[in-house]
């Protein structure tokens, strides 16, 4: 996970049709919240707003082309989907645990809460969102968000390494934030580990030929150096292999 810089200006159908949406939320909630709370009443997102082109691509073009959780380059065989860092239609604190009423849902379309990532990455985190002070949560639109203190790292606000670290192909964490993030997303997942490892064998290979001193030793410290720029498939890793 690498540090992510999201456009300042949102794609303009979230300000537009985005905005609209939010405030028939809001007032609809206003007018029967028990319902929504209890589940009697759901809301109904539109996917052609938050997942519109102009939003994918602008997430894509920040990230990358990479999910925003495990790195993975992952377009040439998948769409990718928009993931929620705060989930919208419900959310939930544990592994095992229910599913709270209605979620996020005025972030349905907040520009500061849509990330792209991969579908494996999306469908871990699901409505996994779980704070350090469960009875702070934000249950509605008139709740201060900023009392929350969520226990998963956001990419596009913080810096990961801070609570990321890789020991070759695995990645470790260095804070409690780390370790539910890892846990949470599934970070370390079988076929992530394999991908990783897979190009952990290339960066070892460029390395020794650079030790060794060969012809080759020119090209494959250049590419030894590519490998840790954001545009890379796996960076943070080989940042922390080469560093």
């Amino acid at each position: 996970m690498i540090r992510i810089y999201r456009p300042g200006k949102p794609p303009s159908i979230l300000l537009n049709k985005g905005e609209q949406s939010k405030q028939a939320m809001c007032r609809s909630y206003d007018n029967d919240s028990r319902s929504y709370d209890s589940g009697d009443q759901k809301f109904a997102f539109c996917k052609n707003i938050h997942s519109h082109k102009s939003v994918k691509d602008a997430l894509l073009k920040s990230q990358h082309g990479k999910c925003c959780y495990c790195e993975s380059k992952s377009t040439h065989n998948t769409f990718g989907a928009i993931d929620h860092f705060r989930p919208k239609g419900a959310v939930k604190q544990g592994l095992n645990e229910d599913d709270q009423l209605p979620g996020y849902y005025w972030l349905a379309y907040d520009w500061s809460n849509l990330l792209f990532c991969c579908d494996r990455c999306n469908v871990s985190k699901g409505t996994l969102f779980p704070l350090e002070e469960p009875a702070k949560r934000a249950r509605n639109h008139h709740d201060d968000l900023n009392a929350e203190s969520p226990l998963f790292v956001d990419p596009s606000q913080e810096r990961p390494e801070e609570h990321l670290r890789f020991h070759k192909e695995v990645i470790h964490s260095l804070t409690e934030r780390g370790k539910k993030t890892i846990d949470g997303i599934g970070l370390n997942r079988p076929h992530l580990v394999e991908a990783r490892l897979k190009r952990l064998r290339i960066l070892e290979c460029l390395k020794y030929i650079v030790l060794a001193d060969t012809d080759h030793q020119s090209e494959a410290e250049k590419l030894l150096g590519e490998s840790k720029r954001p545009c890379e498939e796996f960076s943070a890793m080989a940042r922390d292999f080469l560093d």
